[in-house]
């Protein structure tokens, strides 16, 4: 269904276009703020397409964004997979994970906080954080993260944002289940080769205040908060929201609505998770803005509605921002 997002995108697409054919990557070498987070050993050139080239039988067909425990444990030597765990506990992760994968600090992935809101850093910042954990091009990402997964989606939706969809997927079930289904885990130190992203980044996939402004009537659009319904309803405003509520014509669907269990992120099988959408009152062939309080739980709302197959952006700003800005109406049951 074609609708004035997707014409809104194609615009965009061209800005990014011109503005990108201009940028410069800066050299890893010359990053200097803090140590690199596991040995990086550089990819000899001359072994680059032998050595790291997809294998046709793994490697993700276009919006497969999903990886079974299985799948994960059957081709995880494969040297087109690449596995990456986001966090905020490395102790943790250190002592029980996939043998080979790599560890991003969450706050590596972001700027801002739990009251101000998570933005997107620099993307040449973010891509040199996942080049230093292994990212490349044609690669398969596998990704696990605290959190129930939210640390991991927002590494999705960064991923994406730089160009890699349909390559990058969860560990269903993440590293909680991965222990609880008993599969191999490691603590033992590695070395991480060092990928390079030359991909064209698909900044469309983040929008502003003013583009959901433009959407809150357009029944091509639909917003979807995926926030807990209290917040969502203004009973609890939640830290760094002004003025408590939601978006006006926004659809609640909490985020760990989609998940077989609160714990982990083990995601409902699609024909569930489009009923719970469509029982909320998502229309099925509109596209969504995702957004939530501060765009951590918008990342799981925006990797559902992948799941999903759906036309999906991220409002990043999310709530934090609407609410604080007083030329914004904030609506409640």
């Amino acid at each position: 269904m074609k609708s004035n997002l997707r014409l809104w995108w194609v615009a965009s697409l061209i800005m990014i276009a011109f503005s990108f054919s201009c940028a410069t990557t800066p050299d890893p070498a010359e990053e200097t703020d803090e140590p690199v987070r596991q040995e990086v050993q550089e990819e000899p050139e001359e072994e680059a397409v032998a050595d790291l080239a997809p294998d046709p039988e793994i490697q993700a067909v276009p919006d497969e964004v999903l990886r079974s425990g299985a799948w994960v444990e059957a081709n995880k030597k494969d040297p087109s997979v690449v596995l990456i765990h986001v966090g905020n506990d490395r102790e943790s992760w250190e002592q029980s994970h996939i043998s080979g994968q790599a560890y991003v600090k969450f706050t590596d992935i972001v700027v801002g906080g739990f009251e101000e809101g998570f933005l997107l850093p620099p993307l040449d910042e973010l891509r040199v954080t996942f080049e230093e954990a292994g990212v490349r091009d044609g690669a398969q990402i596998i990704l696990t993260g605290d959190m129930e997964g939210l640390m991991a989606t927002r590494a999705f939706l960064s991923l994406e944002v730089l160009g890699l969809a349909g390559n990058v997927a969860l560990l269903d079930g993440g590293l909680e289940q991965w222990r609880d289904d008993q599969r191999p885990v490691n603590s033992e130190p590695y070395t991480i080769t060092a990928g390079e992203i030359t991909t064209e980044p698909r900044l469309d996939l983040i929008v502003d205040a003013d583009v959901v402004q433009e959407h809150i009537d357009d029944i091509g659009v639909e917003l979807v908060d995926a926030r807990p319904p209290d917040e969502f309803s203004g009973e609890v405003a939640g830290p760094g929201v002004e003025r408590a509520g939601h978006i006006p014509s926004a659809i609640n669907v909490f985020w760990k609505s989609g998940l077989q269990l609160e714990d982990r992120p083990l995601i409902l099988e699609r024909e569930e998770l489009r009923d719970t959408y469509g029982r909320a009152g998502v229309v099925e062939d509109a596209d969504i803005i995702a957004y939530c309080r501060t765009g951590v739980q918008a990342s799981f709302g925006y990797f559902l509605a992948r799941h999903l197959d759906r036309d999906v952006v991220v409002y990043d700003g999310s709530f934090v921002d609407w609410s604080n800005d007083p030329d914004r109406e904030v609506a409640r049951p």
